[in-house]
This record gives C-alpha cells, structure tokens and sequence, in this order.
C-alpha cells in the first residue's frame, strides 16, 4: 500500500514539475512551489524504494527487466555520446553542412580566398548585439569559418564600441554594427551596413579589398547611344555598376567620341549596346586600345548598326544581321539557353541557363583562328531555334522558313593570344571580382516576371512579312594590327550578340549576372575566382520565445512521460492477466 501511494505522489510531483516549469511561469520563479514539488518527489521515491525493496529485487532478477535496463541504459549512452559531439562541434565549429544551398558554410571561392591569404589579418566587429546584426545567421561562427580556411592566418574578435571607447574612437568606429578588416601590412577595409541576405559576399570582397589594398578599373564607353551606367530604368545598368563596385572593382563612363585615347587607368573598356554607328574617331580610339593589349568586353544586339563590324571583323568575329528566334520562349525573341562551351573558363561554372533578349548570331571563322588570335564560341542557342534576317525589313513572320539560319547559332564568343594566356594557378591580379549568384527567376515557358520590357522591344518586332534569303557564311578573313610572332598580344576580347541581357530589367535572371561577371573577371586575369560566387545567405527558422519554447518542452516531456507510463501501465496489466 505504502509503495503504491509513494509512486503515485512520485508521478504527480513530476507531473506538477513539468507544468509549473512550462505553463505557469510566474510559479517557478517564486522558487519555493518547484523546490517543494521537487522535494516531495525525491521524499516519495526514496519512500517507493523502501517500501518495494523486496519486490524490486524479484523485478531485477527477471530476464525481461535486465533486458530493459540494459536497453535503457545503451539509449541513455547513444543519447550521452550524440549530446557530447554536439557539444564538441558547437565548441569547435565542426559542422557537416547539408543543406541544399550550403548556408551554413563558406563557397568554394571564399574557401579560395581565405587559403591564399599570406598574412595576417583581422575580422573586428563591433557590435553590442552580435544576434541582431544577422538574425538568420550565428555571424560570430560564420565567421570562425574563415578563420579555420585560412589555417588561422584570420583572426577574429568581437568588441563593444560602448566598451572599447578610445579604440573604437582609433578605430573611426561612430555607428553601431561595423565590420572591420585589417590587414598586417596596415591595409582596411570595413562593412558599415551589413545586409543580413548577402553577408558572405560582403565579407569575401571586404576581404579581397584590405589583401590587394586597390580596385581595378572598369571602364564603359559613351557617345553612341550605348545604355547608360547610371540609369536605374529597364535600359540602365544601374544593377551592373553596383554588382561591380560591391565586387571590389571601379567604375566610371569614358567617352570615345572626344578623347583621342582610352584613359590609362581603364584595365577593362565595355562597349554596351551602342544604338548608332561608330564616329571615325570613336572607332580609332577602340581599335588602339585593342591593338595596343586592350581587354574589351562588347555586347551587340539585334538592333546594333553593322558598321560596328568594323571593330570585331579584323578579329574572326562578324555580328549578323539577323534576330534569333526561339518559338518555345515567350516572346521568341528571348534566347534561353545552357548551350556553353566546355573548357573555357568563363562558361565553365556557369549551372543556370543564361537568357538572352534580341540576340544576333555572331560568324566565326571555321578554322577558330584568326591570324595569331584563336576565336572560341562560348554560349549558343539551342538547336531549336533559329537566325532570320532583319536588314530593310519592318517585322518578323514567327516561325522557321526557307533561307533562316538553323540552330545552334553562337551567340558569344572569346578571342585571344593563347601564348598570352596564363596556365591555370599562374594567375596575375590575384583574387577579385566577387558576387553572388543572381536570385532573379524565370519560368521553364521563357516568361520573365516581375517586369516591363515594352519600353525596348523595337517596333518591328510585331508585323509579317517575308524573309529575304540568306547566304551562308563562310570563314572571316583576318585583317588584323601587326604583330610579331616573338611578342605575343595581351589582347582579349568577349563578343556577346546581346545588349539587354545586362539591362536592369534583365541583369537578375538565371545566370546572367554570373556571366558578365565571369566575363569581366578574366578579362582582368582574376581567373581563380571564376564563378564561384559567395551565396545570399537566405534561411528560414523558427523563431520562439523563451516562454514558448518551455511550453513546447513541457509538452514534449508530459507527451513521453504519458507514453510511458501507459507502456507501464500495459505491461502491468498484461503480466496480471497472465497469472
């Protein structure tokens, strides 16, 4: 009798634990109600023990209850070791990540980044709540993981601006919530207003830019109507300019029609949809700048004046006077497509389709030579669509007839000295040109969401008429600047026959922003970085209170506790019944 009553004040007591610990809070932390639960539970086990002494050793001598002990006991270990790795790894930052996006770990090119740092360098942040600075991230051991990359050349410390004041003061800190990265050789650079979706591409290119201590160049030419850097409408580049100076590089706009060079700060010039024909001297300026080792990224279109075929044709490149259409995509003037070279570095990375508006084809000579250059289709269409001519026509019939172009149809290309190329891991310039992977969409029907492209559709996109026939094209002969076969050319050239695939309105999608990306990075030489841009780091958790999560252990715990006790209580009526 006395051992019955102990077991079942025993399981109240706990019960009445469990429910003032969870739901009635302000009990608990009275402190005399829980100790007095807990004091009569302990009172009541004691008295069961006693009282049962004799009947606990006949249930001990039983095979089935040594096998339940020894079972109890093997969970209790596994639970033992699971809790302890937890706790090692949390300690340690040793993590599987498995998420699909890796959130929880540096990409590759941050991995990169971080192994080849030669000296010392140092991650502060000051903050007076590290939690709020990135509610979706535990920064403090996101940022341990450059730390272990770079074999603890990276140090990192979290300081209180309201406690370090005179080194804050040093420091230039006047805001909360700065990143600042300091390199032995004195070099900084620092993160003021740190964006909780884009936190490792903002510490990687801070990274970058306190290493090489200097920003490259990258120049965009003007007085041809090419698309403005400024602009934040559909036609802008206002995207590009941004993305480009979040990745450590520069920017600025130089025209070609009044200057009698390309200024010698300029390491990269981008020719960007120019939408009349090239001035004499615009078109002297840009073919000195090529002959004399120039590295030119140009995006042409559809509605490019072919005069500009004097710029890329002495190089094996030739814009067609054509439109590809492709009858899967709405509208069939986008291209969308995977059709990438393999081998070349640029492309190589790229996993998303690249969408492509009022893209031309481009001839390239058949022999991929063009005197000492060798000239390299990147990107093509897919064999579904089509080349149609458009020069002196008002409109376009939508669907493949007699003298169009078949697919594929390339629609970038890359030309260059391959005696001037740097073999892999030789790479001048080092580490730069960061930014993440674009976050745009577009559906598998080709439709682009989310915004208005009528403004730069031409008009003569909409009527029928008749297509003219079209001559094959053979292999473009060479006109090329001299050149010496003992000097190899530094020139570089990136041909893309498509402006708008770099607009605001276009820049986001799929794969697009990867490439111009990808582009200007070789170009520059920063081939180690290629298309591994750091990810938006976007995760999603529940968040709850500290009120609500007792609650919800609370409830786990009566659940279990219910769960075994009705175990019990089955097991006692069954061995009952059984007699």
């Amino acid at each position: 009798m006395l051992s019955r009553i102990a077991q079942q004040t025993l399981i109240y007591s706990l019960i009445a634990l469990v429910i003032i610990w969870g739901y009635v809070p302000f009990l608990w932390d009275m402190g005399w109600p829980a100790y007095t639960l807990l004091g009569l539970a302990l009172c009541s086990l004691i008295a069961w023990g006693v009282a049962g002494l004799t009947g606990l050793r006949t249930f001990l001598a039983k095979r089935s209850s040594q096998f339940g002990i020894s079972l109890a006991i093997s969970a209790l270990a596994i639970a033992a070791i699971l809790v302890t790795v937890n706790v090692v790894a949390n300690l340690y930052n040793q993590k599987k990540d498995i998420t699909q996006a890796q959130l929880y770990s540096l990409s590759s090119q941050s991995k990169n980044i971080a192994r080849q740092i030669q000296e010392g360098m140092l991650i502060e942040v000051w903050t007076t709540n590290i939690q709020q600075m990135a509610p979706n991230q535990d920064l403090a051991k996101f940022l341990e993981n450059y730390r272990i990359e770079s074999g603890g050349k990276i140090k990192v410390q979290v300081r209180n601006p309201n406690n370090d004041n005179l080194l804050a003061k040093e420091r230039g800190i006047t805001k909360d919530n700065v990143i600042l990265l300091r390199a032995a050789s004195g070099r900084e650079s620092r993160i003021d207003n740190l964006n909780k979706d884009k936190i490792e591409e903002q510490i990687t290119n801070a990274l970058v830019q306190a290493i090489k201590g200097v920003k490259k160049m990258v120049c965009f030419t003007s007085g041809h109507g090419e698309m403005s850097l400024e602009s934040p409408d559909n036609g802008g580049l206002s995207s590009i300019k941004q993305s480009l100076e979040n990745s450590s590089y520069q920017t600025k706009t130089v025209s070609v029609i009044t200057n009698t060079d390309v200024p010698t700060d300029c390491e990269a010039l981008v020719i960007a949809g120019p939408k009349s024909e090239p001035t004499d001297n615009g078109l002297e300026v840009m073919k000195k700048y090529l002959s004399s080792g120039g590295k030119v990224l140009i995006l042409f279109g559809a509605t490019t004046p072919q005069k500009w075929n004097a710029l890329i044709k002495p190089y094996g490149v030739e814009l067609r006077d054509d439109i590809i259409l492709d009858l899967s995509v709405q509208p069939p003037t986008i291209v969308a497509t995977q059709k990438f070279t393999p081998g070349i570095d640029i492309v190589s990375s790229l996993d998303r389709p690249v969408i492509l508006p009022q893209a031309a084809s481009l001839a390239l000579p058949t022999s991929g030579k063009s005197g000492n250059f060798t000239v390299k289709s990147m990107v093509s269409s897919e064999s579904r669509a089509f080349g149609k001519k458009k020069n002196g026509m008002k409109a376009i019939r939508a669907q493949m007839v007699a003298g169009d172009l078949p697919g594929p149809l390339s629609v970038a290309a890359l030309v260059e000295d391959p005696r001037a190329t740097p073999a892999k891991n030789e790479v001048p310039g080092g580490i730069e040109g960061l930014m993440p992977p674009s976050d745009g969409h577009f559906d598998g029907d080709g439709h682009d969401h989310g915004h208005d492209h009528g403004s730069i559709i031409p008009e003569w996109l909409g009527v029928s008429k008749a297509w003219a026939q079209n001559k094959k094209d053979a292999s473009i002969p060479a006109t090329l600047p001299p050149a010496t076969d003992d000097k190899p050319s530094e020139t570089k050239l990136v041909v893309v026959a498509s402006d708008l695939f770099v607009a605001n309105s276009f820049v986001s999608q799929l794969g697009n922003s990867d490439f111009f990306m990808n582009s200007v990075s070789y170009l520059l030489a920063d081939k180690d970085v290629l298309g591994i841009r750091p990810r938006q780091l976007k995760a999603t958790r529940l968040q709850l209170s500290s009120e609500t999560d007792r609650k919800v252990l609370a409830t786990v715990f009566l659940l279990a506790g219910l769960c075994f006790l009705g175990a019990i209580a089955a097991a006692s009526r069954r061995r009952k019944s059984s007699l």
